[in-house]
């Protein structure tokens, strides 16, 4: 998706420029087509890269089943405004449990590539609610559940 401002005026020669765009979508190679009138421009490929971390589009698998006395794994995935996903690390994931089980609030681990990973292990059967957020926003799906038996 192309952002900003779309209208420009020209110079003399007809020539115009840009400032202030933003492109948004899927990441990977694109082709733009500039139209006025009858004249018609096409770019050559241009590139997007994961933008910054969204906590809205950001997701995570949690276990809707979980055991007793066994580890519950939850990995989380930071995604950007778009939904891609991010490849860097550095996001504050912080991770709380209630309901039968309580553990946290504790920082999730940072896998370095836009992954976290977090686990606890319920001594209770029940279920528990897990709440994730990413630099202080909850994430996409957030709250969970998690059933204990």
């Amino acid at each position: 998706m192309l952002g900003g401002p779309l209208a420009i005026t020209t110079n003399g020669l007809g020539i115009g420029s840009f400032s202030g765009l933003s492109l948004t979508g899927p990441t990977g190679g694109h082709t733009l087509r500039f139209t006025a009138g009858s004249a018609s421009v096409v770019t050559g490929v241009v590139i997007l890269l994961p933008g910054p971390v969204s906590a809205s589009t950001s997701t995570a698998n949690v276990p809707s089943k979980g055991k007793k006395d066994l580890a519950t794994v939850i990995t989380i995935q930071a995604r950007d405004q778009s939904g891609n996903p991010v490849t860097t690390g550095g996001s504050a994931v912080v991770v709380t449990v209630s309901g039968s089980n309580h553990a946290g609030p504790f920082t999730a681990t940072d896998n370095g590539d836009g992954s976290y990973t977090a686990t606890y292990t319920p001594t209770k059967k029940g279920k528990d609610t897990i709440v994730i957020t990413l630099n202080g926003s909850s994430i996409a799906g957030s709250p969970f559940t998690s059933d204990v038996k």
